[in-house]
């Protein structure tokens, strides 16, 4: 039986892969900064550490034959933040640089589709697809970037490598998760001003899911896009008001507005209830391609639809 190291196992995604595996009776061994728990799991499949200590590491991944890299800062709050860059950039590299000293057999990363592209239109995005956002506003689809980049570099000298991209990822289980505090915004107030934009969506089961069928079937030095359904933001805004039984309408605001008013907030601490870290990329079309999943790995997620009714149901608002 493969033996699993994972990091990131408290988060959204995290949470769902390592239920999966211990209902499998295969429990990984779980990577968690002191202090954090994990509820279900044996004390000794749990691990005190940190990505950017790599001694922690090689002390925690010893014995393991795969490795699922999940932490990294995801919240919407801190995307911004030059820290980011550290965590997912120097993280990556220390996990990629752990599991080759201690002879891991295969690698799981697990990126974003910020990762892959972000556009100005409405166009469909593969693995193979540019990437041309700028670095100001995306930072941290930079930063994914720059991740993949040094798995490239890993595979090249003979560590197998397999990245996901998830797109935008919600579960109703997650009450407190970015994803559903941004669902619930657009359920408040007498209307829903919405960007001009879109996103793929996706169930964090069925990421768990394309994550453990990319690490068993997934060819080394590959992506693999993990996105069920892509929705315009207006799209997304009817569906969660429709849940709730709101009758008002959903606008669209310039794009333009949104960013100089984003701008505001952020230069001059303006409290307009606006998140300017968010805001660059609610103003761009992420809509991805996962036919190479479904066809190479047998990935059958659910519809987008149904994962934000099910979401905004099972999290009615505060």
């Amino acid at each position: 039986m493969e033996k699993i190291f994972i990091t990131g196992a408290t988060g959204l995604i995290g949470r769902r892969v390592v239920e999966s595996q211990m209902a499998n009776g295969n429990p990984p061994t779980c990577l968690l900064r002191p202090g954090r728990k994990l509820h279900g799991v044996p004390e000794e499949y749990i691990v005190q550490g940190d990505i950017l200590d790599p001694k922690s590491l090689s002390e925690g991944m010893k014995g393991a034959t795969q490795v699922i890299h999940l932490a990294a800062v995801a919240d919407w709050e801190s995307i911004q933040n030059p820290n980011v860059w550290d965590s997912i950039v120097e993280g990556t590299r220390n996990i990629l640089a752990a599991a080759r000293d201690c002879g891991v057999q295969r690698v799981l990363h697990v990126s974003s589709a910020a990762a892959i592209n972000g556009t100005l239109q409405p166009r469909l995005l593969n693995e193979n697809s540019p990437f041309t956002l700028p670095r100001s506003g995306f930072l941290y689809a930079h930063a994914k970037r720059e991740a993949e980049r040094i798995c490239e570099e890993f595979q090249r000298a003979g560590l197998p490598v397999v990245i996901v991209n998830p797109s935008e990822t919600y579960d109703p289980e997650a009450s407190s998760h970015s994803t559903t505090s941004n669902l619930h915004r657009l359920v408040k107030g007498q209307a829903a001003y919405i960007t001009r934009g879109g996103t793929g969506v996706v169930h964090a089961e069925d990421v768990a899911t394309g994550i453990l069928a990319a690490l068993k079937q997934g060819h080394s030095g590959q992506r693999y896009i993990l996105s069920s359904e892509n929705l315009a933001y207006t799209q997304i805004a009817k569906v969660v008001r429709d849940a709730v039984g709101k009758t008002s309408k959903v606008r669209e605001v310039p794009n333009w507005l949104a960013l100089w008013l984003a701008g505001l907030e952020k230069n001059l601490r303006l409290p307009l209830g606006l998140n300017p870290g968010l805001i660059p990329y609610a103003t761009r079309y992420w809509f991805m391609d996962s036919q190479k999943a479904r066809h190479q790995l047998g990935w059958r997620p659910r519809s987008g639809i149904e994962t934000i009714k099910a979401t905004i149901i099972k999290n009615p608002l505060p």
